[in-house]
């Protein structure tokens, strides 16, 4: 029974810690689009 536990316990910290990572990673490419879309905006058109 403590080894089922203990089994689901690990699947919900995997899970917890997937969308943690999955999230940490969206918002840092969002991050970097849009500064690279400022940046953008500030060149001159040719």
């Amino acid at each position: 029974m403590s080894e089922k536990s203990i089994k689901l316990k690990e699947e919900a910290i995997k899970g917890e810690l997937g969308e943690i990572v999955r999230q940490s990673v969206e918002d840092t490419l969002n991050a970097l689009l849009d500064e690279q879309a400022l940046s953008m905006d500030e060149c001159e058109p040719i």
